[in-house]
């Protein structure tokens, strides 16, 4: 059925790249699915990458300490264009658009107005801010000289872009990542996002439809507790995956093949999917991931995305599935535990970009400095029309927080 359905598609595609001059429509069909619009993508419609230049770096070499970065933890791009960082042991400070240091937003503590480990920022426009603090357990808002807290929701947090945002209409949501039970896999629907009431409770909680569970295996071993994953095995083996954009709509699609869902508040779903072969792992790689990592029985294909990243201005950003880095050992190393290299994942900073129109519009690369891998081992990245701010790090080991801005063909 579903292959007769693409046909179709394509059909249609083809009538309508005849009676215009869009060629566009040439590499994508689109249809209905019951009442879903499913748009799927042969080809980009910028085949080559499109490459962002960097346009704004805040942090030093050397120099004045406020402007010094040592470890950053999370970060979140103001909306007058500045930045606010939570740095280890510096609590979290403030710069505005030229990177000049302005002030300090909470220092190093357990009182009201201090943090400890923070894991996700927000801010709205009129300058609420709100910080995640795993640290103090609880969730800390900033209005001026206004400071309040509220208790952290129920459940293992989410870290990044996803573990604390606001709506357009000004509402404040928290990832939710269940606790991992000792037993079997976390079952579905599972809770994903919850709303922070006026009186300080969470609530409307947003749950993930239960129809991707068929397709994404469920994680059984219990190995990583502390939040980052349910799984050791996670790069390796498909794991629903959810974002959510500024009005609500939920990102939500299992990376057994390269295809997600935008469900919007109304309740209407478009599928997006695009051409996609799997990354399959080296033999060499296969028996170090079961002898090193004891993780045996692993699939030879990589899961198509590491994570919907999200939704700006229409565009949908997704982290694919990148090539594992090999990486040589010290002889230290290679004596002590018998192996002479190890493989890291890619931490390199590339998306595939999407819009409900038009499907997959191209690939974006940030510098090679740029550092993002889609899980929570790295610092998120904050994307806003066409402005991307992500952590890089130079030769020598620095951190700073870059702003780049991508530049599409034919603008």
């Amino acid at each position: 059925m579903r292959a007769r359905l693409r046909i179709i598609g394509v059909l249609i595609v083809s009538v309508v790249t005849a009676c215009g001059p869009d060629t566009r429509a040439s590499t994508t069909e689109r249809y209905m699915l019951g009442d879903t619009v499913v748009v799927f993508s042969f080809e980009p419609v910028h085949r080559d990458t499109i490459r962002a230049r960097e346009v704004m770096r805040f942090g030093k070499l050397s120099g004045d300490p406020e402007l010094l970065f040592s470890e950053i933890r999370t970060f979140m791009a103001t909306t007058d264009g500045g930045l606010i960082v939570h740095d280890r042991g510096e609590g979290i400070r403030r710069y505005d658009r030229d990177g000049n240091f302005i002030g300090r937003v909470a220092g190093v503590g357990a009182g009201p107005t201090e943090v400890r480990s923070v894991l996700a920022m927000a801010e709205t426009e009129s300058g609420l801010i709100a910080a995640y603090d795993l640290g103090n357990n609880r969730v800390t808002l900033w209005n001026g000289q206004d400071v309040r807290g509220a208790t952290r929701p129920d459940g293992m947090p989410r870290y990044g872009g996803d573990g604390l945002f606001f709506t357009e209409d000004g509402e404040l949501w928290a990832g939710l990542t269940p606790p991992l039970p000792s037993e079997g896999g976390v079952p579905h629907p599972r809770p994903v996002y919850a709303r922070l009431s006026g009186d300080g409770r969470w609530t409307d909680t947003i749950f993930t439809p239960d129809r991707f569970v068929a397709e994404c295996p469920e994680l059984t071993r219990r190995a990583n507790v502390s939040g980052f994953w349910e799984d050791m095995r996670e790069p390796f083996l498909p794991k629903v995956k959810w974002g959510m954009g500024p009005d609500r709509s939920l990102l939500v699609g299992c990376p057994a093949r390269y295809e997600f869902e935008v469900i919007h508040p109304d309740g209407g779903v478009h599928r997006i999917g695009r051409q996609w072969e799997p990354l399959q792992h080296s033999s060499e790689q296969q028996e170090f991931l079961a002898n090193q990592l004891r993780l045996p029985g692993l699939p030879s294909g990589r899961p198509a995305y590491t994570r919907l990243v999200g939704r700006s201005e229409g565009r949908i950003w997704v982290r694919p599935t990148l090539p594992s880095e090999r990486v040589p050992l010290p002889e230290e190393a290679v004596r002590a535990l018998g192996i002479t290299h190890m493989w890291d994942e890619s931490t390199r900073a590339v998306f595939d970009v999407f819009t409900l129109e038009d499907g997959w519009l191209g690939t974006v690369a940030l510098p090679d400095e740029a550092r993002y891998n889609g899980f929570p081992t790295e610092p998120r990245v904050v994307i806003r029309e066409d402005s991307i701010w992500a952590v890089a790090t130079d030769s020598m080991d620095v951190e700073y927080v870059v702003k780049y801005v991508v530049e599409w063909p034919g603008r």
